[in-house]
């Protein structure tokens, strides 16, 4: 993991969990500001860059990826096929932390089922919402889990 640098993570998601990433990186925000984090997303990409260039060179430098899983993510064969998969790959290769996000329930392959996920699936953050809990903690808990793994992949 030498070229990986120790606080990048990369975000995998779907244009329909558009609004959770922006959750997300508002929980985030604390840790973002003062560097504990690096938070890629195709935001970033400028334009006139090589969107797909930049996206390979963002996952080939991170220490960890965070997919935001809901049904919508599995039909995005870009997200699934170039920024998952390799993911998966470099994670048995290379020791790339998988961690994932339910955002509502849905299906999940063995390549992912096989990783904890950062909340509850059964407890997705839409179920949370539609049952009117407390999406803040839960957010909250979600980002801690976070920190927690990347300070576990630096003291290695």
């Amino acid at each position: 993991m030498s070229n990986r640098v120790k606080n990048k993570i990369f975000v995998s998601y779907c244009k329909e969990d558009k609004k959770i990433l922006a959750e997300l990186k508002a929980t985030l925000a604390p840790y973002l500001r003062d560097g504990s984090i690096i938070l890629w997303t195709d935001e970033l990409i400028q334009p006139g860059e090589l969107w797909d260039e930049e996206i390979k060179k963002a996952l080939n430098t991170s220490i960890a990826i965070i997919a935001l899983i809901s049904r919508y993510f599995w039909t995005s064969d870009y997200a699934v096929d170039h920024e998952l998969n390799p993911m998966l790959v470099a994670a048995q290769e290379q020791g790339v932390k998988i961690l994932w996000i339910a955002t509502e329930k849905s299906i999940l392959p063995n390549s992912l089922s096989k990783y904890q996920a950062l909340n509850d699936p059964e407890n997705s953050i839409r179920t949370i919402i539609s049952n009117g809990g407390d999406i803040a903690s839960a957010w909250v808990e979600i980002a801690e889990k976070i920190m927690e793994v990347i300070s576990d992949a630096n003291a290695t």
